[in-house]
């Protein structure tokens, strides 16, 4: 019986990992004026699904976050931005206050930078529906100016 259960939740798992994402990311830069970039990640949320905030309590889904790994020839100024509305309300799934997106999600990080700039990180995200969440999922962004 252990291993009969074994094996049907590693089936699950191989299911959800192999399943395609209902989140798609495009990340860019762009210039402000001078020594100055913004750091540009917009999510694509599939109708039904939903993503959560930056800045929200350690309780809960998981938070979106980033990891900027390298920077060349500039660094970080401020702290990551939601630039698009979330929203605030009551979520059935976790029986709680939650700050979610739908539909999209856009994000920016200010840096000052100089000639040769020069970036790469990733996004953790975590996606849910109304009945199931997703394993939480990582996508590399590596740009340069």
């Amino acid at each position: 019986m252990r291993y009969l259960s074994l094996f049907f939740f590693t089936a699950l798992t191989l299911g959800l990992s192999a399943q395609k994402s209902p989140v798609s990311w495009n990340f860019s830069l762009e210039p402000k004026g001078n020594e100055k970039a913004t750091f540009v990640a917009h999510a694509t949320i599939n109708k039904g699904w939903n993503i959560y905030a930056v800045y929200m309590s350690d309780e809960g889904p998981i938070p979106t976050s980033f990891a900027f790994d390298k920077i060349d020839n500039g660094a970080l100024d401020g702290k990551v931005i939601e630039a698009s509305t979330p929203i605030k309300g009551y979520d059935e799934l976790f029986e709680m206050e939650v700050v979610k997106f739908k539909n999209e999600a856009v994000f920016q990080q200010s840096f000052i930078t100089k000639p040769g700039f020069q970036l790469s990180g990733s996004v953790t995200f975590m996606c849910c529906d109304s009945e199931r969440c997703l394993p939480p999922a990582t996508v590399s962004f590596a740009l340069k100016q």
